[in-house]
């Protein structure tokens, strides 16, 4: 243990920082898979398998990369302001085991919204992050939307990168979330229509909740490019905790995507390790 202490130490804290050339835009096809949860703290969800685009491009003003894609809004050394994105899936109404058996479907949700990056320390391949996202949240159908309140979502981030040809890279995040009154009463309300026996009128509130904790790693190799998740969500001591479509308080979810790039940009750009 103190062996493997020692070289981790080494590698984290005495690596140099260098640079190098590395194209300028990459293109390549990947497949996702993942097994969700229909909402936070259902007890059912679905495993979703999809054919999803590939695409790096190493700009100044903007970029995307195996962190997901950034259009600076404002930057600077420390802080910077872009744009963070989230989705969830339509929820069923004939799930006849679930605690929402007879209850009206739920669209699917699309949440859009500024988010604040703050760097609170970094060495050569080391950071530690602030991040705050503040997102909008709509439910959707076709071509049908209806505002369904706001979420906030503050985390520390952790991350240990090594980028290049072979980078790989391991993020940890972890933080509470916090939404509006009307978030909250689209996933968990009752109203006295659809209460039964094992179901009682609930109202949800604004407030906490509850917290979560992921861990990402990522890893290219040449044309092959790498990455996998897995989350923790804990409920226990939110404001809808008691409610009777709560079915979960704590529990895991995970997926990974593997990707082919198969045409790079004959330009290249200064990248630093």
């Amino acid at each position: 243990m103190r062996r493997f202490f020692l070289f981790f130490l080494s590698c984290c804290v005495f690596s140099p920082v260098t640079a190098q050339r590395l194209p300028l835009w990459e293109l390549g096809l990947a497949v996702g898979y993942a097994k969700v949860p229909y909402y936070r703290g259902a007890s059912s969800g679905r495993d979703i398998i999809l054919p999803l685009p590939l695409a790096i491009y190493r700009g100044k003003k903007y970029s995307v990369d195996d962190d997901g894609g950034h259009r600076w809004l404002m930057r600077s050394e420390r802080f910077s302001l872009d744009l963070s994105l989230a989705a969830g899936l339509p929820v069923p109404k004939n799930d006849k085991t679930s605690a929402r058996a007879g209850m009206p479907s739920l669209d699917a949700t699309l949440e859009l919204g500024p988010r604040l990056n703050l760097l609170l320390w970094k060495n050569t391949r080391q950071k530690i992050s602030f991040v705050l996202p503040f997102r909008f949240a709509s439910s959707v159908a076709f071509f049908d939307m209806a505002y369904r309140g706001w979420i906030v979502s503050p985390f520390l981030m952790y991350s240990i990168e090594n980028k290049g040809k072979n980078g790989w890279g391991f993020d940890v995040l972890a933080g509470p979330l916090y939404a509006s009154r009307k978030y909250h009463d689209y996933f968990y309300s009752v109203s006295k229509s659809y209460e039964n026996n094992n179901r009682t009128v609930y109202k949800a509130r604004e407030g906490y909740s509850g917290s979560r904790v992921t861990l990402y790693i990522k890893k290219s190799y040449k044309r092959l490019w790498l990455s996998a998740f897995a989350r923790y969500d804990r409920l226990s001591g939110s404001v809808f905790e008691d409610s009777p479509i709560v079915e979960q308080k704590e529990y895991l979810v995970g997926g990974f995507v593997i990707g082919w790039i198969f045409k790079k940009s004959p330009q290249t750009v200064y990248v630093e390790n």
